[in-house]
């Protein structure tokens, strides 16, 4: 991926990151990284790996599982083909249905 295709989807990254606060003897917040940006992670993360990690490809059906419905499914697909991982995406997104 090139520098700026990087630097727009850690932008978008960024901005998307969900806040949870936990309370424990103080309490502690924390931003985490969307669903969506989670999938397109790990589906990068696999691609580079040989797309052999049953451990990365098991995460992502989880999380589209998990999440269904509740998914935005045009943000992930246009990062998908930004980050040139659509066919894994919709070959997750049609493993997830069955």
């Amino acid at each position: 991926m090139n520098r700026l295709k990087s630097r727009s989807i850690l932008q978008s990254q960024l901005a998307r990151a969900q806040q949870q606060t936990f309370a424990f003897e103080t309490e502690i917040s924390a931003k985490f990284a969307s669903p969506e940006d989670t999938v397109l992670a790990k589906l990068e993360w696999y691609r580079i790996g040989g797309e052999v990690s049953e451990r990365q490809w098991r995460d992502i059906l989880g999380v589209l599982i998990t999440r269904a419905g509740a998914l935005d499914l045009d943000y992930l697909r246009k990062w998908a083909g930004e980050l040139r991982v659509n066919d894994l995406l919709e070959r997750a997104l049609g493993m997830r249905i069955k």
